[in-house]
């Protein structure tokens, strides 16, 4: 009887695949998150809401307490907001 690890041969291992920084911020949903987020530290906002519905995101800052809505974002751009 051959023993299983001679049925398949070892795969070979790849280096690790190198994306650049300038690469990720050229993209422009990461500008859009980044502009979140800079307008918020412009603003004093102590969290930021992301919120998802059926089509569109609902974005708010807490400032002073209170929670300021800000423009809506399309809802397919869910994943890409949320992963960043």
């Amino acid at each position: 009887m051959i023993p299983v690890w001679k049925w398949f041969p070892p795969r070979k291992k790849r280096p690790p695949k190198r994306i650049s920084v300038s690469a990720v911020q050229d993209k422009p949903l990461v500008k859009l998150v980044d502009s979140i987020i800079a307008d918020a530290i412009r603003m004093g906002a102590s969290d930021i809401h992301f919120e998802t519905y059926e089509k569109r995101i609902r974005v708010r800052f807490r400032h002073d307490g209170d929670l300021r809505e800000m423009a809506p974002l399309p809802y397919k751009y869910r994943a890409a907001i949320v992963s960043r």
